[in-house]
């Protein structure tokens, strides 16, 4: 899920007066650490065996670049007076709605040539419900009838999609009424993230077989707490830190680098701790969580994020994050609904066809559409690419007259699915 910005280093008048820039500006490591954190789901997806640690670090990370991105986004607006929620909504159908119809019709084609016809009503379903954002709620309840073989399905990993909507529709409108009625945003925020971590973390330690989270709404939450941290009196953590903590003019200037090196470390130790084990996670996700917070603290012109996130490879990974995302699952998980070995060498090629599908996409699909102006004319033709793909799903999972001969290898493929293929419990885009 993208936008981005620039913090400077230096004295603690410099770093303040930078963060006025950063609200409003592009900032190429926020690009590089999405692109990361793509490169390492796509890698625990891809070969298991090779990253059974880090499974669910990458899309922890994802929701807070996503908090952060779009609060950025609401909190720049508001500042310069133009804070129009229509327009906002519009814009993130922009971002999201092409992609996802693009992904939903090539399974539902591919599910009605290839696979049998109760894979293709189920595909149906999962279809429907991905064009009503409700993934996550239909995951719930097949999760809760089938266990985390719900997981194998070619369209679960919309869950994490469907949360996204979902945060970018309720949290403008509790923005925008903070910002009105004059509260402490800052207060709020923290509430907020407080309140939906005990939930998730009373809900993970009550079904800790449970195939999805409660919600990851306070990953967001800690982005949107940086975003409103920098915005506050033009000062974000390290300008604190500087000010209260780090008088001498030298050592302020280490305090991006230090800040960078800490959310490495804390990076590092979630990989090793956070595994892509059946139990959801917790308290632990609390680390990857931190690490992002503070690589998106230090800045821009931290030694770290400027020399190894804003790299162009990372950038270009960053870029297409979301058509990726949307693409490797749906082609990692039907040669198994097919009963096709996932081979070594297939994986391979399942790796690069994903990579090449979404630089193509984002290319020549995403962009052209996203820079259009939002206006009521391209609301409608959103909305109706999304009923029309919404009702070929429900077409499609209607009981219809099909051939049954594929299902015993559908049912075998089903079996024989690596038991921690399934995607992470975490896309981000912004």
């Amino acid at each position: 899920m993208p936008e981005v910005s620039d913090f400077t280093s230096g004295t603690l008048r410099g770093q303040a007066a930078s963060a006025t820039h950063e609200m409003a500006g592009w900032r190429s490591d926020v690009d590089g650490l999405r692109g990361f954190a793509v490169l390492l789901l796509l890698a625990v997806h891809m070969f298991p065996e090779w990253g059974r640690r880090g499974g669910l670090v990458g899309l922890d990370m994802l929701f807070v670049i996503s908090g952060f991105l779009i609060t950025r986004r609401l909190l720049s607006a508001h500042a310069a007076g133009r804070m129009d929620l229509p327009a906002f909504f519009v814009r993130r159908m922009q971002r999201i709605v092409p992609s996802l119809c693009l992904i939903l019709m090539f399974c539902l084609a591919f599910s009605w040539l290839f696979t049998a016809a109760d894979a293709t009503r189920q595909i149906g379903k999962q279809v429907a419900s991905a064009t009503l954002f409700a993934s996550n709620l239909i995951g719930w309840r097949e999760a809760a009838l089938a266990g985390h073989e719900w997981q194998r399905a070619p369209l679960f990993h919309l869950w994490a999609l469907a949360f996204l909507v979902q945060f970018c529709i309720v949290w403008p409108i509790v923005l925008a009424w903070l910002l009105r009625s004059g509260r402490s945003v800052v207060a709020a925020v923290c509430t907020l993230l407080l309140s939906t971590l005990l939930l998730d973390v009373t809900f993970s330690q009550s079904h800790q077989e449970a195939a999805l989270p409660a919600s990851p709404a306070w990953e967001w939450m800690a982005g949107a707490l940086l975003a409103c941290m920098s915005a506050k009196g033009n000062a974000g953590p390290v300008a604190w830190i500087q000010a209260r903590l780090v008088r001498h003019p030298r050592a302020q200037h280490l305090v991006p680098d230090l800040m960078a090196w800490a959310g490495v470390a804390l990076l590092g130790a979630s990989v090793m701790l956070i595994s892509q084990s059946t139990d959801l996670p917790g308290w632990r996700s609390l680390l990857p969580a931190l690490a992002t917070f503070a690589l998106l603290a230090a800045g821009s012109e931290a030694a770290f994020n400027r020399s190894v996130l804003s790299q162009p490879v990372l950038r270009f990974y960053g870029a297409i994050s979301f058509p990726l995302y949307l693409w490797h699952w749906p082609l990692l998980t039907f040669p198994v609904v097919m009963g096709v070995p996932l081979t070594p060498e297939l994986r391979v090629a399942i790796l690069i066809s994903s990579v090449v599908l979404a630089a193509l996409t984002y290319e020549l699909l995403d962009k052209p559409i996203e820079s259009a102006a939002p206006s009521p004319r391209v609301l409608m033709l959103l909305v109706s690419a999304l009923t029309f793909v919404g009702a070929l799903g429900w077409a499609a999972a209607a009981p219809l007259p099909h051939s049954d001969a594929r299902h015993s290898a559908v049912h075998q493929g089903l079996s024989e699915t690596p038991a921690r293929v399934a995607p992470a419990f975490a896309m981000s885009q912004g």
